[in-house]
């Protein structure tokens, strides 16, 4: 390997005089992702998680992935200053019959017909 030239700063690791050496990869093991969050709580609850075990936030974002959809999917209570038809529909997802007379009940299996 020869000198640099003199009064020429030394490039890192065999790059090319005027180029800049490539970043580094925000990702690598021992979950150093993890460094970068400045909530103590936010790192306990990383850890409480399971996701320092993992050296990507990939793990976390498919986490917040799936919650959103599931959350989408959710019947919402609701409150006492919401209207009837609110409540109408909670109740009809919740399976309640149109009539009264369309409630059906059935016994368990292995209970008599005749049980009070």
């Amino acid at each position: 390997m020869a000198d640099a030239p003199q009064g020429s700063t030394p490039q890192p690791s065999g790059q090319p005089p005027g180029q800049t050496p490539p970043a580094a990869s925000p990702v690598v093991g021992d979950s150093s992702w993890l460094n970068g969050l400045q909530d103590a709580g936010n790192r306990e609850l990383a850890t409480k998680k399971g996701w320092d075990k993992s050296n990507s936030p990939d793990v976390v974002i498919t986490g917040y992935r799936e919650l959103e959809s599931r959350l989408g999917k959710s019947i919402v209570i609701p409150d006492s200053s919401s209207t009837k038809e609110d409540y109408d529909k909670v109740f009809t997802a919740l399976g309640k019959p149109k009539t009264p007379g369309e409630y059906q009940f059935r016994l368990p299996e292995g209970v008599a017909e005749n049980f009070p």
